[in-house]
Formats: structure tokens, sequence, C-alpha cells
């Protein structure tokens, strides 16, 4: 029988401002101890709506449904050998034209500018 790959999920807060932070996501492979985000979720204050919950459903569905086995390869997971540099790869690729033109506020939200 094939051993089961585990995860621990790991969030981490980046303080964007006094009204804003971003909660990343991260899983960390308990077999290769590399690192990943799967999730980014901007909080601001007040809290309007229901308060954040750890793990997010986001973070949830994600890691259930998204299998890299099936996945393009450029929606597949990418691995780093420190928290530090998953979470700097996930904000390079998420600081690009598409986002801060499509998602208003998003810059702002995710600590870009």
């Amino acid at each position: 029988m094939k051993e089961a790959e585990l995860f621990r999920s790991i969030p981490v807060w980046h303080r964007v401002s006094s009204e804003s932070a971003v909660l990343y996501e991260c899983l960390e492979s308990l077999t290769t101890r590399s690192f990943a985000v799967s999730v980014a979720t901007a909080v601001r204050l007040p809290l309007d709506g229901p308060h954040v919950t750890i793990p997010t459903p986001s973070f949830v569905e994600r890691f259930i449904e998204h299998d890299d086995a099936l996945a393009e390869p450029d929606e597949q997971t990418q691995w780093f050998p420190t928290l530090n540099e998953a979470i700097e790869a996930h904000r390079r690729d998420f600081d690009d034209q598409y986002f801060a033109s499509a998602i208003p506020g998003y810059r702002k939200d995710f600590g870009y500018d």
C-alpha cells in the first residue's frame, strides 16, 4: 500500500497597515519539508460579515479538490525550501497587471502599494 503524503497547514499573517492584513494559508509537505502558499486572503477593519476562520473555506476547498497530477503545468503547486520563499514567490506571481487592473483595490488590500 502506498503511504499517503501528509501536510501541515500553517497560517501566516502579514500586517499591511493599521486597518488591514493578509492571511497566507500555507502547506508544509511532511515528506519533502518544502512549503507552498495555498490561499491568500485580505482582511480589513472593521470586520464586516463573518469573522475569518482558520482554515478558511477557500483553503479547505483547494486542498481537497486540487490535484497536481491533473492540473495544467502553470496551475501546479509550487514548492519552496522555506516558508518565506513560498510567500515571496506567491506575492510575485500575483503582483502583475492582470490582478492589479482586474480586481479593484487588490494592490492596496494585499500590501503591494
